[in-house]
């Protein structure tokens, strides 16, 4: 048989073909997945909260409840504490947490929560 030299060169030109189209095919699928996970992490954190404060004459201090109003974009709501530790957080529209010694003109960051994991601010209020 009679083979001419440029017959082998077919199979490297279709293979880097191939690579090419492919690499086309899995950098359209990322980039689909990446902008369609932004747009389910961009979802605004909104609840309706409630604060309610009572003074504590004898130690000069605050209790503060927060109360789970309406639903909003979040599953959960928690709250920061002045020093920074987590409360539990609040069982669902209608329930309620409170925090007792609160110092006058400390904040307390209410914290929600979407299913996704996503967290953000819902509101920044200072005691007193």
């Amino acid at each position: 048989m009679l083979h001419k030299k440029y017959d082998k060169a077919v199979s490297p030109i279709v293979g880097v073909i191939l690579m090419v189209v492919l690499a086309i095919l899995l950098s359209g699928l990322i980039s689909q997945f990446s902008l369609e996970l932004g747009n389910i992490l961009q979802q605004p954190v909104t609840a309706g909260v409630n604060i309610q404060e009572s003074y504590n004459v004898q130690e000069d201090t605050y209790d503060v409840r927060i109360v789970w109003s309406s639903g909003g974009t979040v599953e959960s709501i928690y709250a920061i504490e002045p020093d920074g530790s987590q409360t539990a957080s609040i069982g669902g529209v209608g329930k309620s947490i409170t925090i007792d010694g609160v110092s006058p003109g400390e904040r307390i960051s209410i914290i929600g929560a979407h299913s996704n994991g996503h967290i953000g601010v819902i509101q920044e209020y200072s005691v007193g």
